[in-house]
């Protein structure tokens, strides 16, 4: 067996009588044309005039594309950022008192930001131990 392989939606040719040579040269040569795509989200007449005269032709592959990612594992059940933090301390300091008062299941990630005051970082810091 012969195919060709396609993505399902193609462009537009602008030289006249391309489409007719595409099927002569498909019909003469190939088996089957292996359409990268999903016809129940577009079909390849939507985008190749002559697709009927090769729809004998045609199998549909699906999308083809790499496995999804795995899913996040590991991660924060609640972030608290505080922006440059130099007036976040008030924030920060009610997120960590907020922190002892929930389940301690829940996965905290606290942003001071690069600007809160060495000292009052230390403090919540201190607190949170």
């Amino acid at each position: 067996m012969v195919a060709s392989s396609v993505r399902d939606i193609l462009q537009q040719n602008r030289k006249p009588g391309r489409d007719a040579e595409t099927v002569e040269i498909l019909r003469t040569h190939f088996d089957a044309v292996l359409v990268h795509g999903d016809p129940a989200f577009i079909r390849l007449e939507d985008s190749f005039p002559l697709a009927s005269e090769i729809a004998d032709q045609v199998i549909y592959t699906g999308l083809v594309a790499p496995d999804p990612p795995q899913p996040v594992t590991e991660g924060w059940d609640i972030i608290v950022s505080a922006g440059g933090g130099a007036v976040g301390g008030a924030l920060i300091r009610a997120a960590a008192l907020a922190r002892k008062r929930l389940s301690p299941d829940l996965r905290w990630c606290l942003i001071a930001g690069p600007n809160l005051p060495a000292p009052e970082y230390d403090a919540i810091a201190a607190d949170l131990v």
